[in-house]
């Protein structure tokens, strides 16, 4: 299924529950597809977005095992709830280990080049398990990328990978850590910042929160916004604080996908920055310097 919106594409594929293609009306997508997926795997790599709905260190208790993820929510196919011009729906099936169903709405605002994404889960059955808004691109190796520091001037190593960890410079201009992509060996890193962006030669990707961090909120990861880096592609993760809930409550993550060009002569930085001063009176970066 495609849907277009002002200058972007989307395309779903609902029997995955996934996107599978994001990028300019009339370029490739920037979102990485696994062109031979290992269906003998208990978690077959298809690529794309997706979404999971809780904390990887709490997998061992809510599904007795480190990994696979939800074999619910990702496994078994997403129903198309809602399909117009502005956007879309789509729904997942009831997650056993859980009790929670994922619903991720799309629509596409007026004013620039977005995607905005609500993200939620909703508990339909009773569980001990606390829940996290956690989504999942996959991206075509980008040439750079950069984490909004949040006003912290830090970040945390998440997932050590098969090397040294990797040496992020920080750009005090920006408020961000610029993340080096010549050892992806497997690390993750992340921030409590609010936004992410990544940058091929013609066009900058930005996600952006649209609520700041939660002051006092349980992050287990202590980040909100992740980057995990290996040979085949990158990934761009955002999280929501963890949640605990009950039965008819429900969990709710915005967040906001720019594309912005690269003109002739111009380098990804000068872009990004200059997304940045458009942006900064809005609630996802003003609001978690505030609060930070």
């Amino acid at each position: 299924m495609r849907l277009t919106g002002r200058e972007v594409a989307l395309e779903l594929a609902p029997t995955l529950g996934r996107v599978t293609a994001f990028g300019p009306i009339s370029a490739a997508s920037l979102l990485w597809l696994n062109p031979a997926p290992d269906l003998t795997e208990a978690w077959p790599n298809w690529g794309g977005d997706k979404l999971w709905p809780t904390a990887k260190p709490l997998w061992p208790s809510v599904h007795g095992r480190a990994w696979p993820p939800d074999g619910v929510i990702d496994g078994q196919p997403w129903t198309l709830a809602d399909h117009g011009a502005a956007g879309v729906e789509l729904r997942s099936a009831v997650s056993a280990d859980l009790g929670v169903r994922v619903v991720r709405e799309a629509r596409f605002p007026s004013e620039g080049p977005q995607v905005v994404w609500r993200n939620r889960i909703e508990r339909v059955r009773a569980s001990p398990h606390p829940v996290q808004v956690w989504a999942v691109s996959q991206v075509r190796p980008p040439q750079a990328v950069w984490l909004g520091d949040g006003g912290t001037r830090s970040w945390t190593l998440v997932t050590p990978g098969r090397a040294a960890p990797p040496r992020l410079s920080h750009d005090a201009e920006l408020s961000a850590w610029q993340v080096p992509l010549d050892r992806p060996t497997r690390w993750k890193v992340g921030t409590m910042g609010a936004w992410i962006a990544v940058a091929w030669e013609h066009v900058v990707w930005i996600q952006r929160l649209r609520r700041s961090p939660e002051v006092g909120a349980v992050y287990p990861e202590a980040s909100c916004v992740q980057v995990f880096a290996c040979d085949a592609y990158v990934e761009v993760e955002t999280l929501s604080p963890l949640r605990d809930l009950e039965v008819g409550q429900a969990l709710e993550a915005e967040v906001a996908w720019f594309l912005w060009p690269i003109p002739r002569g111009v380098g990804a930085r000068e872009v990004l920055g200059g997304w940045l001063k458009c942006h900064e009176g809005d609630e996802g970066i003003a609001a978690c310097t505030k609060a930070k």
